[in-house]
Order: C-alpha cells, then sequence, then structure tokens
C-alpha cells in the first residue's frame, strides 16, 4: 500500500512473468488526521477516502461500503496506533488503561492492530516502562491496549508489517504475517480467503520465528471446550540458524502465567528445531491464550537496525476456551460484572482479573468499589494500581 493511494502492482507484477511467485492486492494505507490504517481489497479506480477525515465512523463506513472484485466487505487495520501524532487510539481517546474511548470520532468497527510496526517491532514494548532500547516515537503500549480490547470481548487480530515505503529503510518483510489458507500458491490463493482467516484470527506474526501454537490441539481462532480448567497448550518453534530465540511466554487475559526459557535442540538442513513446548494451565474462568515468542539475539547483519537492535519475535493470535459448559465464550470484563456484586477482596486473583474487577465495581457502583479500589491503590501490581487511578 501507499499513502492515500488505491495501488494496483498486479501490471508490473505480470509485466516482471512473475504472477506464479506473487499475488497482488490492491489496497491503500488511508492516511488522516486521526491517524493511519490499511483498507484492503480496494479498486485501482475507486475513489479514495477523504485524505482530510476526523471521524472516523463515517470514514470505516465509506470503506466498508466500497465495492470490489471480489465481493468482499474490505479489512480495516489499525497501522502504529501509538505512534505520536499519527496513532488513531490517541487521537480517539483511547484509554491506555481501561481499553475504551468516549469520544464521538472514535469506531470500534476495525478487524485487525498492527501490534509490530517497522523492523523494529514498535508498539510491542512498553513506551512508558524503561527500556534498555530506543522505542521510537510511540506512547504507551499497542500489545496492552490489544490485551485490554480482547478482555473487554473485542476480537481484533494481532498483525505486524514492515512499513517500507523506500528501498534502504525498513526492510521489506520484517515483520510479516503468516495466513491461513487452503493453497498457498499464489495462483491460487483468493483475497476473500486471506480476509475471512485475518478476520477469524487464523494468523500470527513475527519478526524471524515460524511458530505452531495450539490449546488441546486446537489451532489459533479456534474456541475450545474444557469444562475442567485445565488445557494443553502446546508450542513449536522453527528458526534458519541465523535467528535464535531465548523464551516464549504463554498468556493469558493478558498476564503471563508461564515463561518457558528454550534452546534449540536439533540443527538440520540449516534451521533449528526448537523442543516442543506443552504446558498444562489451569483456568478459572473462561479466557483467552496468546502466546509471545522473543529472542534476544539481533538479526543482524541480515537486518540492520539503524534505530535499535531488531529482534527475533512473534506474537500469535488467540484461542478461546470455554470452562463453564454453556458452549457460550465470556470475556473477563463479563466474568467481572458477573462477580462485581459478590468479590469484595482482590486477594488470589491475577492482575487482569483484578484490574477488571476494579474497573467493573467501579463502573456498576456497587457496595464494595471504594473498597476495591483502595485495596488496587495499595497492591504492587502497575497495571492493577493504574485501574484503581482510573
Amino acid at each position: 500500500t501507499d499513502h492515500n493511494h488505491n495501488t494496483d502492482y498486479e501490471p508490473t507484477v505480470e509485466k516482471l512473468g512473475a504472477g506464479a511467485l506473487v499475488k497482488t492486492v490492491t489496497g491503500n494505507e488511508v492516511s488522516v488526521p486521526i491517524g493511519h490504517l490499511n483498507a484492503f481489497p480496494l479498486e485501482p479506480d475507486r475513489p479514495v477516502p477523504d485524505p482530510q477525515a476526523r471521524d472516523a465512523n463515517a470514514l470505516f463506513k465509506f470503506i466498508r461500503e466500497e465495492p470490489n472484485r471480489y465481493g468482499v466487505t474490505p479489512v480495516i487495520q489499525l497501522n502504529h496506533p501509538r505512534w505520536a501524532g499519527i496513532d488513531y487510539f490517541t487521537q480517539t481517546a483511547l484509554d491506555p488503561v481501561t481499553g475504551t474511548s468516549s469520544s464521538r470520532i472514535y469506531s470500534a468497527d476495525f478487524d485487525t492492530i498492527e501490534i509490530f510496526n517497522s523492523n523494529p517491532g514498535w508498539g510491542y514494548f512498553d513506551a512508558d516502562l524503561p527500556n534498555d532500547f530506543s522505542i521510537g516515537g510511540g506512547i504507551h503500549s499497542v500489545l496492552q491496549d490489544w490485551f485490554n480490547l480482547l478482555n473487554r470481548g473485542h476480537r481484533y487480530v494481532a498483525v505486524g508489517n514492515s512499513d517500507s515505503h523506500c528501498v534502504h529503510h525498513n526492510f521489506a518483510g520484517y515483520p510479516r504475517n503468516f495466513v491461513q489458507v487452503p493453497q498457498d500458491l499464489p495462483t491460487r490463493v483468493h483475497p476473500r480467503l486471506v480476509a475471512e482467516a485475518l478476520r477469524e484470527g487464523r494468523c500470527y506474526t513475527t519478526l524471524g520465528p515460524i511458530v505452531d501454537f495450539r490449546v488441546n490441539g486446537q489451532p489459533m481462532g479456534s474456541t475450545v471446550e474444557a469444562p475442567t480448567g485445565r488445557v494443553l497448550v502446546e508450542v513449536k518453534v522453527q528458526t534458519p540458524t541465523w535467528i535464535l530465540v531465548d523464551r516464549v511466554k504463554i498468556v493469558v487475559n493478558g498476564d503471563v502465567v508461564e515463561t518457558i526459557e528454550v534452546e534449540p535442540s536439533v540443527r538440520a538442513d540449516g534451521r533449528f528445531l526448537w523442543p516442543p513446548i506443552r504446558k498444562v494451565v489451569t483456568l478459572r474462568h473462561d479466557a483467552w491464550i496468546v502466546a509471545l515468542v522473543e529472542g534476544d539475539e539481533a538479526l543482524d547483519p541480515i537486518v540492520n537496525g539503524a534505530d535499535r537492535p531488531i529482534l527475533p519475535m512473534a506474537v500469535t493470535n488467540p484461542i478461546r476456551v470455554d470452562i463453564d459448559g454453556d458452549e457460550q465464550w465470556t470475556c473477563t470484563l463479563d466474568w467481572a460484572r458477573g462477580e462485581a456484586q459478590n468479590l469484595a477482596s482482590l486477594a488470589r486473583l491475577t492482575a487482569s482479573d483484578a484490574a477488571m474487577l476494579i474497573l467493573a465495581s467501579a463502573e456498576a457502583a456497587t457496595p464494595q468499589a471504594t473498597k476495591l479500589v483502595l485495596a488496587g491503590l495499595s497492591t504492587s501490581d502497575r497495571r492493577v494500581r493504574l485501574a484503581a487511578l482510573r
């Protein structure tokens, strides 16, 4: 894509005789005062959205209604939504603690969120915390924004993009997205199936590691029934030999419940096969689970880091777990609303549960809301304290 153009690369691909190698889809990096976002599929000869649009509701409606040859409702992807100055979340007042906005120009009608932006993966790390390296022009944490929104029941999908507008800065493909579709031959990849897979969360984003992530044998985008509350989380990682990973984190409802340090077990055919990770995780209520893969050794010299080292990382999309047998998945916010009239203590709660219980109790003005807020202010967990301060 390019800024405010419906860019069509198909004639170039045909001229190069590369149609068997790459599939193109016309899209647009819609760049307006309230932020940047990608939209696809579009038609090259259709009018572009108003570059001065300041109301996301009208803007997103325009994009959703754009016709295309595939009969697909265009996908809307938020690009670098915390990159100061062109940050959709800030411009439309999305609270980085609650995951809510009361701004009249905010719209929740988008599909995917860019967790990794550019080669450094801006957005993954929390810019409000001390870091050993540059975090660029970002504020807050897009990863935490995503967690907040998932906890409120939204089904947004994590993606990453290299934001490559020129050849020698931000090398193309780091990060990139792997999307599960029935065919991987470019001539048989249909944009409708790509859009469907994205919306269903059957993809992950990566700066190198290849990841297979499952819960009770089911892949990303699934909802798993687990009446006992115990699930088997499996993560398999592969990398070429010039990419090393150091740890895999298992995240439940925004809390890191397991951090597994890893070392490669097999080196074959120019790649590392990392030992499969299998962990039994116990849940107390319905939950979403993702895996984060991290490495500490830079990708230099394959991908040079001008602003900071380019690290191998990957983020999977969620697998949801229904443990109460009602065949209906319940988000953390709805769980907290159900408990807000009963729980008067934060004891034995995870940070995400405690934060959401505080917010839900305060929103509902329950009798124990003040007690929960005061308890939250005295905890050592930053996210719980922030929720209490809100």
